[in-house]
């Protein structure tokens, strides 16, 4: 399943990214993406392997391989996305939803 950041729009989420790749082909031609799984702990679903190719997202990630990033996706009034820092009380809700899928 795919699952496209309008989706994750207002959502906590945590982003494990896993791979980058410098040079992924698109309809508008070549870009860098990370390949990332998305816990979206508001909907309490994972999507594995999703490739992010938005440059705030890549910007950030693609550096920090496993490493988790746990915040809230939010539209940008030009039609971008940002990646919002959770609070401590949204750092304890994912910390207990990725806690719940190991069980």
């Amino acid at each position: 399943m795919v699952v496209q950041l309008q989706d994750l729009d207002g959502h906590l989420v945590v982003l494990i990214p896993t791979l980058y790749d410098p040079a992924i082909r698109t309809k508008s031609g070549t870009t860098d993406a990370v390949f990332t799984h998305v816990c979206d702990v508001t909907a309490g679903e994972v999507f594995r392997d999703q490739m992010i190719v938005a440059r705030q997202f890549v910007d950030g990630m693609r550096d920090h391989l496993l490493h988790p990033f746990i915040g809230v996706v939010r539209r940008l009034d030009d039609g971008g996305f940002t990646f919002d820092s959770a609070t401590d009380d949204q750092r304890d809700v994912a910390r207990d939803f990725l806690n719940g899928l190991s069980d």
